[in-house]
């Protein structure tokens, strides 16, 4: 089981990506200060290239099909809800950047994980060089 168990492992990364540049994209648009606007795009471009390669390797080895609709799956309502709040009481930056935090903490898992279960060097090395970019961010994130 475990060898079909991996290609929706990867999938369900992918839609770890897509959540994280949902809210990031968000952030950017809707972020006050600058280090949180930064934060944000920073996130969103970095996890946009890593999910460009890795939905290469998802669609084109194991022929999984992706579009916004599976992509989407991982949308987290409570996360709306608490950016509007956030928004509403002048708290956005603040909440948003917590919230990218812990989306980023909780990825990086996801990435650890995977690697140990990757079928390919090309894969590993994309793993690895998407944890290591998520490290980078997460250390620009708590210098601010």
């Amino acid at each position: 089981a475990g060898e079909r168990e991996y290609p929706q492992k990867l999938n369900g990364l992918l839609q770890t990506q897509f959540e994280l540049m949902r809210i990031s994209e968000e952030g950017a648009s809707k972020g006050r200060g600058t280090a949180a606007r930064n934060l944000a795009l920073n996130t969103n471009f970095t996890v946009l290239t890593d999910h460009n390669e890795l939905t290469e390797i998802v669609t084109k080895t194991y022929k999984l099909k992706v579009n916004a609709k599976t992509l989407g799956a991982k949308a987290d309502e409570d996360t709306d809800e608490a950016l509007a709040d956030a928004e509403a009481s002048n708290r956005y930056d603040e909440v948003m950047t917590e919230i990218l935090q812990q989306s980023i903490d909780s990825y990086k898992e996801e990435l650890s994980t995977l690697y140990d279960q990757a079928k390919s060097t090309k894969e590993k090395a994309l793993l690895q060089k998407s944890f290591e970019h998520m490290e980078l961010l997460s250390k620009s994130a708590t210098q601010q």
